[in-house]
């Protein structure tokens, strides 16, 4: 029962690692990515993401892995990138992507809570945004224990 979650390059990492292999992606029973997604873009410098027609057909690849565990994807920026993505991946029933105005969540940045949107921190307020996440978490947790061992 253990959910892979991640934030910025963390949140690459929870497809592009949690994801990387069959037997690594039978670890996790749900995955969470926030403010960016594996194979929506190249990354400057970054080897791992060129050529991008490359990177994006493995990044596909591993997306295949999910195998019907839930996938959810907020973004502090919204966008369009991460949703043409996966549209064409999998079906609307097994992901979910959310939008957060980090400016309703937290107020004008900078702020006492973090520099700019593109934060982590954001869940330690009481939002509508925070609470969503976590009902998101707490059915996966409810679906996987109703699940044979």
């Amino acid at each position: 029962q253990v959910l892979l979650c991640g934030f910025s390059r963390g949140a690459i990492a929870v497809s592009y690692l949690g994801l990387h292999d069959d037997e690594i992606a039978r670890l996790w029973c749900g995955f969470w990515a926030h403010d960016h997604f594996d194979g929506t873009r190249s990354w400057s410098g970054q080897a791992w993401s060129t050529p991008f027609v490359r990177y994006r057909e493995e990044s596909a690849a591993r997306v295949k892995r999910l195998q019907g565990r839930p996938l959810l994807v907020t973004q502090g920026i919204a966008g369009t990138s991460t949703r043409e993505f996966l549209t064409p991946l999998l079906p609307p029933s097994a992901w979910t992507c959310r939008d957060i105005d980090m400016v309703a969540v937290g107020g004008a940045f900078p702020n006492t809570l973090a520099k700019d949107p593109h934060n982590d921190r954001w869940l330690l307020r009481d939002s509508p945004a925070g609470e969503d996440v976590r009902r998101w978490w707490a059915q996966v947790l409810a679906d996987t224990n109703k699940k044979p061992r």
